[in-house]
Formats: structure tokens, C-alpha cells, sequence
């Protein structure tokens, strides 16, 4: 119910754990946390907009394994499907790239007419 949706940017990315990279879901064992890899280590302190992904480890297989088995038979899951494969194999350089992705989409579905500004 707002006129502007604002995507912070230009602030700092914080440096413990944050929901900028990570998101629970739950399944049949409880509930899991999904966690998007980044480059932190010796960069000092980045924008969030300029944090980028570590693709040194299998976590795209390991996500859409997760998801595939917790969501198999949920109700419409097939149908997003397709976008959660496209999004995740697109190996974005930047998790603010990725994250923009997922939100314009979430907006899309849910009929969210609110315009997205950055605040860059």
C-alpha cells in the first residue's frame, strides 16, 4: 500500500549474517535456510549493490534440490518452476542483480502495481 517501493542500494552491506543473502522455507524437517554465497573477505566495506556472488561452490544444485524436494507437490510450484530454474542457472555476478530479479518477479505475480525505484 505504498506509492514507491525503495531498494536501498547504496548502503552498506552488513557484515554479520543478513537477509540480503540468506532466506528460511520450511519442509518436511522443520525449517531449512537457503544461503546465496558472497564475497566479503578482504573487500572491506561494500555497497550492496556492488556485493558480489561466490560461484565456487555447487549451492545453485544444492538450492533447487532443496526447493524441488521440499515444494514437489505444492500447489502451483510446477508452474514457477521454470523461473526459479531460468533465475538460478543465470549465474548473476551480483546478488543485487539476483535479488532485484526475484523481487520484480514477486511483484508480477502478485499484481503489485507499486513502482520499484533504487536509491541510486
Amino acid at each position: 500500500m505504498s506509492d514507491v517501493f525503495v531498494i536501498l542500494d547504496t548502503v552498506q552491506f552488513p557484515r554479520g549474517t543478513t537477509w540480503l543473502n540468506r532466506n528460511r522455507f520450511k519442509n518436511d524437517q522443520g525449517t531449512l535456510w537457503l544461503t546465496v554465497p558472497v564475497w566479503k573477505k578482504g573487500l572491506g566495506l561494500q555497497r550492496t549493490a556492488k556485493v558480489g556472488i561466490c560461484h565456487e561452490f555447487r549451492w545453485v544444485a544444492k538450492h533447487l534440490a532443496s526447493l524441488k524436494t521440499a515444494y514437489a507437490k505444492a500447489p502451483y510450484f510446477a508452474e514457477h518452476l521454470p523461473f526459479i530454474e531460468d533465475t538460478y542457472l543465470a549465474r548473476f555476478e551480483k546478488l543485487f542483480d539476483l535479488n532485484l530479479k526475484l523481487i520484480r518477479y514477486l511483484f508480477q505475480q502478485l499484481k503489485v502495481k507499486t513502482e520499484i525505484k533504487l536509491l541510486s
